[in-house]
């Protein structure tokens, strides 16, 4: 993986992490954007490797699938853990 895209993973489960969920701005960070990025470029970098282990690209697709439903139900759990915080 690319430099780039290693520390927009780490960056994102930083904010995951430490619940920092808005940019210096005060806007809510992109995670949905962050995600598709990674995906894409997870999915680019699996097709290459795929190629040179023959492995099809339905195996591929699925394994990315599996990844992005891990992450989004991560950030799922952390909002519903933010959210029972937050009860009185």
């Amino acid at each position: 993986m690319g430099r780039g895209y290693e520390d927009l993973e780490l960056e994102m489960l930083r904010r995951l992490r430490e619940g920092d969920l808005l940019t210096k701005d005060g806007v809510k960070y992109d995670f949905a954007s962050a995600i598709r990025l990674l995906g894409l470029h997870r999915d680019n970098m699996l097709r290459f490797h795929a190629d040179q282990r023959n492995v099809t690209a339905a195996e591929i697709r699925a394994s990315i699938d599996r990844k992005i439903a891990d992450i989004r139900q991560r950030i799922a759990d952390e909002d519903k853990d933010a959210g029972e915080d937050n009860q009185p």
